[in-house]
């Protein structure tokens, strides 16, 4: 439950919100990619093609100007 909201009567009822679909570990995982690839473009190179970027299977590690990349097939 979230809240009170008007039903079709006018009278005050709980209103539930269904948070399952927003939790989906495919759903939260393509978000977390967009997410640190447009935070990649906006530190490092903001003239990064992120739609390219984010097509990939390759992992980053790194740490300050050290870099290992492992393409992941």
């Amino acid at each position: 439950m979230v809240g009170w909201e008007a039903n079709s009567t006018g009278k005050l009822a709980p209103c539930h919100v269904d948070l399952g679909p927003s939790m989906d570990p495919h759903r939260l995982a393509e978000s977390a990619v967009t997410l640190n690839v447009s935070l990649m473009r906006w530190r490092a190179a903001p003239s990064l093609g992120i739609d390219r970027l984010q097509d990939l299977k390759i992992l980053l590690l790194g740490a300050g100007k050290t870099v290992v990349v492992a393409v992941m097939s």
